[in-house]
């Protein structure tokens, strides 16, 4: 299986019609078509559902695409990392992280990175904890920013300075937007969209002090900007953290945050058995330093 075969592959999912794909490839229609074809005969599988308008990925094909793509993703940070010298760092720095404020202290490692090695570029994976993980695992992601409780065993990590608080995300003028705090006894009221996978950790259950199964939940999301229009709307109120949305102003929104109060502390980490690239060493070196100020300023 060739890396070439590999982008002609993901090239026809993304545009999904050969004649297009070969235009953008610079190739001509029967070899596009050819090169697929023995794709699916080595693989033993079909790739692609054909027909007059559109060839779309089988079930089959989404998980090679989902493969592919981490594939030639870790052939080119590769080849990037291998044209670095000790002057200049070549190649590209991968995170992922949940929906946090701690990501402000990333940005401002990276920051300082690009003023020492502007040929360093970043990426951002925004996902929950499980996804995350299984892209460390497969060397997709050099490091993830997760909230605890996580399984270290098969991560080096660092705890993060800062915690993120737990809160409701409301309307203003709606029904539950005067109260200060919101307690165990407000929240069984409440209709409430939850992140999606929504981890109930151990501090979630004490503090609710009943069984959580009675909570009122009408819905869920991945995204908070996307809980926040739900919320805007009158649907429901959002469980979150605080600093995600921004409550100031002309928002419609508020953020009150539960009492007795409940923080989620954060690690960053990395794979035990992964090589460090020169690129990931010098974050570990900023994030470090970064982690170092905002410690002395918190005590």
């Amino acid at each position: 299986m060739e890396l070439r075969v590999l982008k002609y592959f993901l090239a026809v999912a993304e545009e999904q019609n050969i004649t297009a794909a070969a235009e953008v490839l610079h190739v001509t229609q029967p070899t596009l078509s050819r090169q697929i074809r023995e794709l699916e005969v080595e693989l033993g599988r079909t790739l692609f559902i054909r027909s007059n308008k559109k060839t779309v990925l089988t079930d089959e094909g989404l998980h090679l695409k989902k493969r592919a793509e981490e594939i030639i993703s870790l052939a080119e940070q590769t080849a990037a990392e291998f044209r670095s010298t000790e002057e200049s760092l070549y190649g590209e720095l991968r995170i992922g992280a949940g929906e946090t404020d701690a990501m402000s202290l990333v940005s401002t490692a990276m920051k300082n990175m690009h003023e020492k090695q502007p040929f360093i570029q970043y990426s951002v994976y925004s996902g929950n904890a499980d996804a995350v993980i299984e892209r460390l695992n497969h060397g997709v992601l050099d490091f993830g920013l997760l909230l605890e409780p996580v399984d270290k065993e098969n991560f080096n990590y660092i705890p993060v300075p800062v915690s993120d608080r737990a809160g409701v995300l409301v309307l203003k003028d709606g029904p539950y937007g005067k109260y200060e705090r919101i307690t165990p006894e407000i929240i069984k009221n409440m209709p409430l969209l939850v992140a999606s996978r929504q981890n109930f950790s151990q501090s979630f259950v004490s503090w609710f002090g009943y069984d959580i199964r009675k909570l009122h939940i009408i819905g869920s999301f991945n995204l908070i900007n996307n809980a926040a229009l739900m919320v805007q709307t009158g649907l429901g109120n959002a469980l979150s953290l605080d600093n995600l949305i921004n409550t100031s102003g002309t928002s419609k929104l508020r953020f009150i945050p539960l009492e007795p109060r409940i923080m989620h502390p954060m690690v960053l980490v990395w794979k035990k058995s992964r090589f460090l690239s020169a690129i990931a060493r010098l974050f570990l070196k900023e994030i470090q330093a970064e982690f170092d100020r905002v410690s002395k300023n918190v005590t």
